[in-house]
């Protein structure tokens, strides 16, 4: 579980820290201010180490 978030230099998000985060938060905003940006940060890293895994797997299996 995430208890904080730090966004540095993806796209709308400079330099952007929260802490406090529960198991389940709302993220509510006006259009265009980031709340899938936010999303998309949370799980991009997840999505590649994923794939990198994925790979090996499949390197070692040959």
């Amino acid at each position: 579980m995430l208890r904080d978030l730090t966004i540095q230099n993806y796209r709308c998000f400079n330099n952007f820290h929260i802490d406090g985060l529960a198991r389940v938060n709302l993220l509510v905003g006006m259009n265009n201010c980031g709340k899938t940006t936010l999303l998309e940060a949370v799980y991009l890293p997840h999505y590649w180490k994923l794939c990198i895994y994925s790979l090996i797997k499949v390197i070692l299996s040959v």
